[in-house]
């Protein structure tokens, strides 16, 4: 199997290091090939990318997306379908997002239920077709389009129908009414059966929904990325599903070029301020080599048998820094591929 690695700056190469030290360890104890395929660049994160003047930055984007755009064609040809990627600047990777067609998507299992949010990276409002930054101004522009809105639903109701119980009920979330409801008339024609919100109305109806209707069914949320950003990190907080250091998230190309690739990303970001001290949280790096070895090496359970690893790690204090421990990032990597039962 060909795993794609994708570097950022800040702590990108300790935690690329990390997501090939662990699951290169664990494919040789269950004996699964393994082929990494990296890209020989490394990207600007978002602190870097921002410190410099607007027609760097410009260039700097320009050559990213390019850089991307031709890595994860090439993989794709040559049979590769899933990769880890570390943090990198915005502004390259929300307009590659919208050139590949990207969702993201986020599966939250609630005791016997599960609330899948799938986030439209492929248009609105942080994907900008122009983008003019200057000292005293910023103008940019987007767009939403009736055939992207589509081939969304039409992604987002077949993945849910892979990971959800059916019946399960469906929600969708824009800042629809800033349009004349047209985005909402595309939802009404594509999805009749699909209950719309407003993003102020979603957060109550949300927690109400998991916190009172124990029998409900599962639940499909399809929300514009900028909504969803802001929901997955009150979710996060509300119920109880981790701290945002330690969780992972998934990114599914469409575009034709890319057909379905899939990419790992840690939820947070670069952590530039601790680059190369040894300290960086190794969790949500290893929570994306869990689900990696579950979805593409035939590793059934594999994602809840790392999480239960990370676990035994949090209550043995065997913690980085920014949990209040005193281990290092390898230690901690050790001790949970020593405690993994498999």
């Amino acid at each position: 199997m060909k795993v794609g690695i994708i570097r950022g700056a800040g702590t990108g190469d300790e935690l690329a290091e990390v997501f090939k030290y662990a699951i290169q360890t664990i494919c040789s104890r269950i004996r699964k090939d393994l082929e990494f395929v990296e890209c020989s660049h490394t990207f600007a994160t978002y602190g870097q990318s921002h410190l410099d003047a607007p027609e760097i930055i410009e260039a700097t984007v320009a050559a990213d997306v390019e850089i991307l755009s031709n890595f994860y064609r090439d993989l794709r040809r040559s049979g590769g379908k899933v990769s880890f990627r570390t943090a990198i600047n915005a502004e390259a990777l929300y307009l590659f997002r919208q050139h590949a067609k990207a969702v993201k998507t986020i599966l939250i299992p609630l005791g016997v239920k599960k609330l899948l949010i799938v986030r439209d990276e492929m248009q609105g409002y942080y994907s900008n077709s122009s983008l003019n930054i200057g000292k005293d101004a910023i103008q940019f522009s987007g767009q939403f389009s009736k055939e992207d809105f589509s081939q969304l639903v039409n992604f987002s109701i077949q993945n849910a129908k892979s990971v959800l119980s059916e019946p399960f009920q469906v929600w969708v979330v824009y800042k629809h009414h800033l349009f004349a409801n047209v985005l909402e008339n595309w939802c009404r024609l594509k999805c009749p059966s699909a209950k719309i919100y407003q993003p102020n109305d979603t957060t109550e109806k949300l927690f109400r929904y998991f916190d009172t209707a124990h029998d409900a069914d599962d639940l499909l949320l399809i929300t514009g990325n900028e909504v969803g950003d802001i929901l997955h990190e009150v979710l996060i907080f509300h119920l109880g599903i981790g701290e945002r250091s330690c969780l992972c998230s998934k990114n599914i190309y469409l575009h034709p070029n890319y057909g379905g690739l899939t990419e790992y990303q840690t939820v947070h970001g670069s952590a530039d301020d601790i680059a190369n001290r040894g300290i960086v949280n190794p969790f949500a790096t290893l929570r994306c080599v869990g689900e990696v070895l579950e979805d593409f090496f035939l590793c059934d359970g594999f994602s809840n048998t790392m999480v239960a690893a990370i676990k035994n790690a949090t209550e043995n204090g065997i913690v980085t820094q920014d949990m209040w421990g005193k281990s290092s990032t390898s230690d901690v990597v050790e001790h949970v591929l020593n405690v993994l039962q498999f």
